[in-house]
């Protein structure tokens, strides 16, 4: 009956290289997808940093993780939409641990910094540094080696595990 939509967009320009991902509940995954491959910029700081539209600086608009959603070997991160405002930085992949900085993000009433949750066999929890968060997450079995990252109607996060 119904019909979904997904947005892909890759590209490098000199040694940066650029992606959007959008999913099909995003209102115009298209438009919004192409929006946000025209808003990408560089980030030279640290050179493992990944981020949406935004820096990590303070002045930054403060963004809330509303929920988790874990799948198979995924981690979907939604939060307050921003105008294509969320971001993250140095997500990887230790010994089989996944961490990530949440930039200038709170967990909304109901989630705790310290706190384990668990589902499907991953293990999560949040650690607070000031106005970010630290995403950590422990595999109950086939620990990935690499994770993909993408951003998708500027209020998710998502993140694949390989």
């Amino acid at each position: 009956m119904g019909h979904s939509t997904s947005e892909y967009v890759t590209w490098q320009e000199g040694q940066h290289v650029y992606e959007v991902d959008t999913y099909s509940h995003a209102k115009n995954p298209i438009q919004t997808g192409l929006a946000m491959a025209i808003s990408m910029k560089p980030y030279s700081v640290e050179p493992q940093t990944v981020f949406g539209s935004r820096g990590s600086d303070l002045s930054s608009p403060h963004v809330t993780l509303e929920s988790v959603q874990v799948n198979a070997n995924s981690l979907t991160l939604y939060t307050t939409h921003g105008k294509m405002q969320t971001a993250y930085k140095n997500p990887r992949v230790s010994h089989g641990v996944f961490s990530v900085e949440l930039v200038n993000m709170s967990l909304k009433s109901g989630m705790t910094v310290g706190t384990t949750y668990s589902k499907d066999g991953l293990s999560y929890e949040f650690a607070d540094t000031g106005p970010d968060l630290i995403l950590t997450c422990y595999f109950a079995s086939n620990a990935p080696n690499a994770v993909q990252t993408g951003i998708g109607g500027g209020d998710i996060i998502g993140f694949t595990f390989k």
